[in-house]
């Protein structure tokens, strides 16, 4: 049964909150479909016709000079019109109350908000000269770091040519390795905190230049710099960078460099992929003869990397200290997950063990390496939920910290939680300083000279995330800072400036985004972006209204979020899409803004759009979490079933004959499971890269919530994930396969042993190859042709025109 729900449409205008869901679509689109005195209708009609059109005569005679518009409907072309994407107003904090930021017009400007005054580091013409796409700005606002020539490689990191921009004489000079006479592609440089050293990875070795020597403008800067590690071996030995699955499941950054707050010391990872098989797929573009790209990519089960961690100072590069794991880690294989600088003598470093149901951090010691436990936990029936890295008290002592952490809600198992940890005593003592049946999703600061922590959660609703502090003194007082802060915005992101004084606040929705500055000590804001560009190119244009219910499935609640047509008739029968995530943790019901493809099938064919949080997805406690684990493929799948069977029982004016479904990557994997799963819900389906099989998926994020697939663990779980073995139960309905055959992600190898089963089973589907292309098939012409041809598939099938579904042979 659905549960009233309170929404707001994009528009800042509330939707009634206590309404029946038929009610609630019939108040949407102004009109029900009960049995009516018809011919007294039509004889009202008449008249109300021949009254309007009296009006709209009269009036376009009174005012001869105004345009008179009716609403557009979104258009294809305005999937990909900037005008149509909010603008994000970013910055890079320098210090309390300075930073920088590239403004509307490519300009790199700075600002100092205490002072209240700012300048042009770089203007746009510059920019455009130098050839720079990313930039990084010193402490001390003397040098720009350019990224030329950018290259990406995987989800966070690139190659690139970089040159050093002296903001006094205006000239710059190019970077790179001792013994070098011309800049070469580096993959990582970054400014040292505190001035204008540099430290930066060349063929997998690190080097640190202490200073920007003085010199020939056309001769690049390198010579000088020290080699802090030799046994860089590219596709092998990573220093001070990440291999790939641990940029991509991990770490979620290009580095592996952590310096210590004054910049004279660091702790860097080296990994090791001797061990690690080859994932390889080619390379055509421009090639008379194809090349195989090769990269280690350790498979579920397979031989992973092995990590060390290594501290050492730039005063002495030299002696260079091993951080040992505690043994409870260190006999089996491991993981490292975060690392951070207590004070000069301490370092944190969290661990995990390879199944991620074990967690530990320790505190090691500079000088000597040890490591001493100071919290551990276990999860037993499901893995390790990590929230971002431990945030420390910035004084000498006492030393405590803060970290998500699980905490018991009595009969509702548990949800995740602001906790501080000492450090006096091991194992640390934890107190929670927040509590109740909704989760914190991120901890953003902590100041222990307020005795105050800033964090997001989702205490006002699933869907929302909200900026909030709370007290580390009892009773631990919280206070909403986002809360009614401005019309229709109740999904914020935020980031501190380094000493906690400053904040930028990004509304992202469901309103039109828009992002202000905020002194944490006074009431002080400063708006900064309200994207009225955006505002008033949407006031011209039809496009869909979001409604929000829940369901009841047993235990458990099921957040459905339904895309409705700004056009929608209730004397017709509609088709719905849904369009589907569904691993483990996510959440695609939420507040924030969207328009994109689901608002162009809206507008343009009258789809109903859906997306339902099936159970396994995020926010709403373990319980729920965890009733995925070791089980891809079933209740994520059945969740999105079950939602569809209440909305269709709900509203009569959805047609069940018009049903399809779609999705990317494991989206791919549960389209593909759901239009497979002999249910008489789905007639269509769409599947963007796939997984088919999460035996070729890698290691660290099939084995968190998979085990291993061997017999003693998971076997049967991995099978039943192979979408290939229940390709028979595609044949006659319409289907739509998409792979780029350079995804570095989900392997094409994944959509071709798909298709293979498919042939043999003899099922016609429609599959769209994109040479060269990478899991986000980002290209700007590969992203119109995508949405285009899946249009027109999704067109034909609610139009019924269907594939052949016969073979003749």
């Amino acid at each position: 049964m659905f549960a009233a729900a309170v929404n707001q449409r994009e528009d800042g205008k509330e939707q009634p909150p206590k309404v029946t869901s038929a009610q609630q679509i019939e108040e949407l689109v102004g009109g029900g479909s009960d049995n009516r005195n018809w011919r007294g209708i039509a004889i009202s009609l008449v008249v109300i016709l021949l009254i309007v059109s009296l009006i709209v005569i009269a009036v376009f005679i009174v005012m001869p000079g105004e345009d008179w518009h009716l609403p557009k409907e979104f258009l294809f072309d305005d999937i990909f019109n900037e005008t149509f994407k909010p603008k994000h107003y970013d910055v890079q904090w320098l210090s309390g109350s300075k930073y920088v930021h590239k403004d509307n017009y490519n300009n790199i400007i700075w600002k100092d908000l205490q002072l209240d005054q700012s300048g042009v580091l770089l203007t746009n013409r510059t920019l455009d000269e130098e050839g720079g796409t990313k930039f990084w700005v010193n402490s001390d606002m003397t040098h720009i770091l350019l990224a030329c020539s950018v290259r990406d490689l995987y989800r966070h990191s690139f190659y690139a040519k970089y040159k050093l921009y002296n903001i006094e004489t205006g000239s710059s000079v190019g970077l790179t390795a001792p013994g070098l006479k011309e800049t070469v592609d580096l993959r990582y440089a970054a400014w040292v905190p505190g001035g204008s050293a540099l430290i930066y990875v060349y063929k997998n070795d690190m080097y640190y230049l202490e200073s920007i020597p003085h010199g020939d403008e056309k001769v690049p800067v390198g010579d000088t710099a020290v080699r802090i590690t030799e046994t860089g071996e590219e596709g092998t030995i990573f220093n001070g960078i990440p291999d790939w699955v641990y940029e991509e499941e991990l770490l979620s950054r290009d580095n592996a460099i952590y310096w210590s707050s004054d910049g004279t010391k660091l702790v860097y990872a080296s990994f090791n992929d001797t061990d690690v098989d080859k994932a390889r797929y080619p390379k055509y573009e421009n090639l008379r003869y194809s090349e195989l790209e090769e990269f280690s990519y350790p498979k579920a089960g397979y031989q992973n990397p092995t990590v060390s961690l290594q501290v050492t100072s730039i005063a002495d590069l030299g002696n260079q200290v091993t951080l040992v794991p505690p043994d409870t880690i260190s006999k089996r294989d491991y993981y490292y997950h975060h690392v951070v600088w207590v004070n000069d003598d301490l370092i944190a470093v969290t661990w995990l063990n390879r199944p991620q149901n074990y967690s530990v951090l320790t505190l090691c010691r500079v000088d000597s390496g040890a490591c001493q436990i100071n919290y551990e936990y276990e999860t037993p029936g499901g893995w390790i939920v990590d929230r971002g890295a431990p945030k420390f008290s910035e004084g000498s002592s006492p030393i405590d910290y803060v970290r998500i952490l699980p905490q018991r809600e009595v009969a509702h198992g548990n949800f995740y939680h602001v906790a501080l940890v000492t450090t006096d005593e091991s194992p640390g003592r934890v107190t929670f300083l927040t509590q109740g049946t909704w989760e914190v999703t991120s901890i953003v600061a902590y100041s222990q000279s307020d005795k105050l922590v800033y964090y997001i959660s989702t205490e006002q609703s699933i869907r929302s995330r909200e900026l909030y502090s709370v007290s580390t003194e009892r009773p631990f007082t919280r206070r909403c800072l986002s809360c009614d802060l401005h019309v229709n915005c109740t999904y914020y992101d935020t980031s501190f400036s380094p000493d906690n004084s400053w904040y930028k606040l990004n509304c992202l929705g469901p309103g039109i985004p828009r992002t202000t500055l905020h002194q944490t000590s006074t009431d002080r804001v400063l708006v900064v972006e309200t994207n009225e560009a955006l505002t008033k190119a949407l006031e011209g244009k039809a496009y869909p209204n979001k409604t929000f219910y829940e369901i009841q499935v047993g235990e458990y609640k099921l957040p459905i979020q339904m895309w409705i047509p700004p056009k929608m008739d209730l004397n017709r029968k509609h088709p719905i899409l849904v369009h589907v995530y569904g691993g483990p943790g996510s959440q695609m019901v939420n507040d924030r803004f969207e328009l994109g493809w689901n608002a162009y099938l809206s507008s343009k064919y009258f789809v109903i759009v859906v997306n339902i949080d099936g159970r396994g997805s995020g926010f709403q406690g373990e319980k729920h979490l965890y009733q995925i684990y070791k089980r891809f493929g079933t209740v994520e799948v059945q969740d999105q079933v079950i939602g569809v069977r209440h909305i269709l029982k709900m509203f009569p004016y959805i047609n069940s004959t018009k049903v399809g479904i779609w999705g990317w990557s494991y989206g791919g994997f549960a389209a593909s499971m759901a239009l497979s799963s002999e249910n008489d819900i789905f007639k269509y389906g769409i599947a963007v890269a796939p997984v088919t099989d999460f035996r070729y998926y890698d290691s660290i994020y099939t084995e968190r919530y998979m085990g291993l697939p061997e017999s003693c663990d998971n076997m049967e779980g991995y099978k039943h994930t192979n979408v290939s073995a229940r390709a028979r139960n595609i044949k006659g309905f319409n289907f739509l396969l998409v792979h780029g055959t350079a995804d570095d992600n989900v392997h094409f190898q994944n959509s071709a042993d798909f298709v293979r089963s498919l042939v043999q089973e003899e099922v016609v589907l429609r599959t769209q190859f994109y040479p060269d292309q990478r899991h986000s098939l980002d290209d700007s012409h590969v992203q119109r042709h995508l949405y285009d041809i899946m249009s027109d598939f999704v067109n034909n099938s609610i139009q019924r025109k269907y594939l052949n579904t016969e073979l003749h042979v």
